[in-house]
Parts: C-alpha cells; structure tokens; sequence
C-alpha cells in the first residue's frame, strides 16, 4: 500500500496583498511551498508527491524543486477554476497509477507548518476509515451572527472544530464516492469532504494543532516568520 501527496498550490493569494501568488512568497529565502514539501519530502511513509499549480507557475515549481532537493515530488500540473476542480484533477492523475487501498493525502500549500506527526495520524486514521479530515477544536466563543454587528445567540464550541489539510483518502473510495457525486447531480462544495457530505459519506477526524495554519493574509506571514524563528532558537538550544 502506497501513499501519494497532492499538494494545491492554485491559489492567487489577493488577501497577501503580494505581486506573486502566496505560495511562492519567499521567507528566509525559501519559498513557503517549498517548506510544505520539505516536511513530506521528509516523512517516511510518503511514497511521491504531485501538485497542481497555476498556470505559468509550473516550471519555477519545478525548479525550486530541484533546488532544494524534493526527490519524491513527481510532477506539477495545471489546476482547476476551483479548488474541488483542481482536487479532482490531481486525485485523477494520482488515480492513473495508483492501487484502490493506495491513499491520497490532499495538502494546502500554504499550511507550511504541517509536521510528520499530524501526516502520520491521518494515514493511520484513513487505513481504517476511508476519509479523514485534519480537525483543531474549535476554543474560541463562538457567536451565531448574520452580519457581525447583531450577535443572535452563542453555540456550543465543544461541537464544533476547524477543518484542516490533511485530507485523506483511500483511491478506490475516491473512485465510488465522486461517481456518486456527479450521478446525483449535487453541488461539491470545494473540498473532497463537502462532496462527501453533499452524498452523505462518512468523514472522520484525524489531529491537527493551532500551529497549522493556512497562509492566508500579511499577518499570517508574519506569524510563519515568528513560528520559524522560534523554531531555529529551539533547534539550537
């Protein structure tokens, strides 16, 4: 049984307020995708690794690959117009060689900070449950607002969690679950786990930590920065 990484890397990264996509934004002189793809480059159950990219992206892609010495990373290919097309345009590719008990573990790009520990859960988790989605509970109060002037009422946060990357999924489960899809005519949503909600499949949890963040905004970058610096300091200790 195989393991097979698909990283997105489509995204144009508006909310960064950057003149490249978030992706490739350099910190410390390295690209942030390229962290991503250290730590699976480095985690022994990962067997090679695909991305969908933007559209004149893909070389440097490849490039930065080379450089830095991603010997699992097989290819890079142009995504979707959506994050669930660009889902399924990887997982297809990936479903071109793989085995139906071969996983699939989808990765955002930009969450840098994902470790082996948090990659090594949600394949434990997936061999026994098919789908499996990175889940941080939810601690903050939450408020039910319609327009973040009235709040109506709080809700119960011990219910609630925050969906992550990694997703995970068994190849032959991928099979049967998107031709469900599409043959009920049903919207998606944008991730392998609102298509399976959309048709009613199970979904289980694997770990995730408040360390894995999503690269999303100036102040997410800068919290990159800080975490990558701690982390130097502790290295050298």
């Amino acid at each position: 049984m195989a393991n097979y990484v698909l990283v997105l890397a489509g995204g144009v990264g508006s909310r960064t307020e950057q003149s490249i996509p978030k992706q490739f934004i350099s910190v410390n002189d390295k690209p942030i995708i390229i962290y991503t793809l250290e730590v699976f480059e480095k985690c022994q159950d990962i067997d090679g690794i695909i991305v969908t990219c933007l559209r004149g992206w893909q070389e440097p892609l490849k490039a930065y690959a080379k450089q830095y010495n991603i010997t699992k990373f097989k290819d890079v290919i142009e995504g979707g117009v959506t994050r669930l097309d660009s889902l399924r345009i990887g997982c297809n590719k990936i479903c071109e060689f793989a085995k139906d008990d071969d996983l699939i573990i989808t990765h955002d790009g930009v969450r840098a900070l994902v470790t082996e520990d948090l990659i090594e859960d949600s394949i434990r988790v997936a061999r026994d449950h098919n789908l499996v989605v990175a889940l941080q509970p939810a601690v903050d109060t939450m408020y039910i607002t319609k327009d973040f002037c009235n709040i109506d009422d709080t809700t119960n946060r011990d219910v609630l969690a925050c969906g992550h990357t990694p997703v995970t999924v068994k190849v032959g489960f991928y099979k049967e679950m998107f031709k469900k899809l599409d043959e009920s005519g049903k919207d998606g949503g944008n991730c392998i786990a609102t298509a399976a909600l959309a048709i009613n499949e199970k979904i289980y949890g694997s770990k995730s930590s408040s360390r894995n963040i999503k690269i999303t905004t100036k102040e997410d970058i800068d919290i990159f920065k800080g975490l990558k610096l701690l982390d130097s300091i502790n290295h050298q200790k």
